[in-house]
């Protein structure tokens, strides 16, 4: 039996007035103080307000157009061309929508049980202030999970309909797709100026500053990807979309994460078995895996060897150390950790160069100790069975897009647990992005079928 007493429907407001009002005060405000330093010369200052005052009144007007400004932002990594812009383009964000709000007969607020275990997690997180011996680190983490909790939080009471959620995966595809046509850049030029000794080991990370974060954005945007390729009907978008496609998996093989490529791997087979009856789509998955298989480059051949004769690699056997340290840092205090933040401090009594255990499962283990890990294991796998739950649903109700995105939110999800384990990402962005469309695509799910 489907209960549905947690989703409380979006109303749009029909009175506006107050928007209007705060707008322009805005507005009036940020253009006033532009053109004061346009004055003084700053012309850059001036050209950055309009196009502040028109983002400002973008997000005012339409907070749901709005919502899509933070996901370019953080999936096309533009903060590398302009620094600091991604909070307050949130903060006004969220100005919009309290506006909205406030004019609305009805406050939008849906509680999911994701939300109850967020806030456990928190609870928890604060909790392990109190001991940690790295206050510093500690809150660097929280703040990188309160913004990506914001972000959830907004895409959650924001998004009730299919068409906004199909907007919200063409932005984060087609944001991606920026970085990673970026990224084939940095590997041409990169293969052109480079020296032919150094050339073997030439690296790209978008338009970041690391390449394993990189490919866990590639690795978990491609479903995504592929889901829209499945709904799209227009052949010129589905030829684009395989572009895509491909470039994400190029890009993934020149960053040479070993994490990226077996998190690749992973998924393709994931979509291999989803897709078997499927006669067109699983053949052309299969040519894909095949000709990757057989014309991988050279350098990426040499990084994958490294995994099976990885005594002359010093980074693996490194992690190694880290992986064995870290189970002693676990050991120290199973039941709370040593508080988020300590993982450095503890682990550099057992090896040589303490670092962040490279192992999201490790590092939150460590340092919120097994009430932290079931409380994080717990949304996630809470996650995947709701999206299982929602594909027998869709498939039997004839739902034929929202049954795409399923699997392309589950396939995404499957290829971040792959990497998570040689990366240290609990509170990444694109987890708790794919979390919150999880819980909008019930959200919808649930709508559907009772109407």
């Amino acid at each position: 039996m489907i209960n549905n007493s947690s989703i409380v429907p979006f109303k749009e407001a029909k009175t506006i007035s107050l928007i209007e009002k705060s707008s322009l005060i805005v507005f009036i405000f940020f253009e006033l103080l532009f053109l004061f330093f346009f004055a003084f010369g700053k012309t850059q200052y001036f050209l950055a307000g309009i196009i502040g005052a028109v983002t400002i009144l973008l997000i005012l007007f339409k907070p749901k157009i709005g919502l899509l400004l933070p996901l370019v932002i953080l999936y096309s990594g533009i903060t590398v061309f302009i620094p600091g812009i991604y909070f307050p383009v949130v903060i006004i964000l969220l100005f919009g929508i309290m506006i909205s709000w406030m004019v609305s007969t009805q406050v939008p607020i849906h509680i999911s049980k994701q939300d109850s275990l967020i806030f456990l997690l928190i609870t928890m997180i604060t909790f392990s202030f109190l001991y940690s011996t790295d206050i510093h680190r500690g809150l660097y983490a929280l703040r990188e999970f309160i913004k990506a909790l914001v972000i959830y939080f907004i895409i959650v009471n924001i998004v009730n309909s299919k068409k906004l959620l199909v907007a919200i995966i063409w932005t984060i595809v087609i944001s991606t797709a920026f970085a990673s046509f970026f990224s084939i850049y940095q590997y041409i030029a990169g293969s052109i100026f480079e020296f032919s000794v150094f050339k073997i080991y030439y690296r790209v990370a978008g338009t970041g500053n690391d390449a394993n974060y990189f490919a866990l954005l590639l690795v978990t945007t491609l479903p995504l990807s592929l889901s829209l390729f499945r709904i799209t009907r227009f052949k010129l978008l589905k030829i684009l979309l395989l572009i895509i496609s491909f470039a994400y998996i190029f890009s993934i093989f020149f960053t040479l994460s070993r994490g990226g490529l077996i998190g690749l791997s992973f998924v393709l087979i994931f979509f291999l078995f989803k897709f078997r009856t499927n006669k067109k789509i699983f053949i052309l998955l299969l040519f894909v895996i095949l000709f990757l298989s057989f014309f991988i480059p050279l350098n990426v051949k040499m990084r994958i060897q490294t995994l099976i004769h990885f005594q002359g690699d010093a980074s693996i056997i490194q992690r190694i150390e880290l992986i064995k340290g870290g189970l002693r840092v676990f050991a120290e205090s199973p039941l709370v950790g040593v508080g988020l933040g300590g993982f450095i401090n503890h682990v550099a009594r057992y090896v040589t160069m303490p670092m962040v255990a490279h192992n999201t499962y490790l590092q939150v283990a460590a340092e919120l100790g097994l009430i932290g890990f079931s409380l994080f294991a717990s949304i996630i796998l809470l996650t995947l069975w709701t999206l299982h739950k929602n594909q027998k649903m869709l498939k039997e109700s004839g739902k034929r897009e929202l049954f795409f995105i399923s699997q392309s939110l589950q396939g995404g999800l499957l290829g971040f647990l792959v990497i998570s384990a040689f990366l240290s990402v609990p509170f990444h962005f694109s987890l708790w992005i794919m979390i919150s469309l999880s819980v909008v695509l019930n959200k919808l799910t649930v709508k559907s079928f009772i109407t």
